[in-house]
């Protein structure tokens, strides 16, 4: 949320969690911002990076795209096994 609103000058962020049929924890951000700036290497800034190191970190899946209204859709998925992992007790 915080690169739709600093960088993509977003109007409109939807955040969507859930958990499907099968455990797996999903969250999904997406904006209608201007997405990435023209010429930049995408997926190479400082954010997206560490959005990465963040989902590998717990054992997550991150994907970075194009959102439906434009801007980026930002989706994280973390399998009941990584959850599993993680529990304290």
């Amino acid at each position: 949320m915080q690169n739709a609103l600093k960088h993509a000058d977003a109007t409109a962020i939807d955040i969507e969690l859930r958990n499907d049929s099968n455990g797996v924890l999903r969250l999904e951000i997406m904006d209608n911002g201007n997405g990435a700036a023209t010429g930049a290497p995408r997926g190479m800034g400082l954010g997206m990076r560490t959005m990465r190191y963040r989902a590998s970190s717990i054992g997550a899946r991150i994907v970075i795209g194009p959102g439906p209204a434009g801007g980026y859709s930002v989706v994280c998925e973390v399998p009941p096994q990584a959850r599993e992992r993680r529990a304290i007790v």
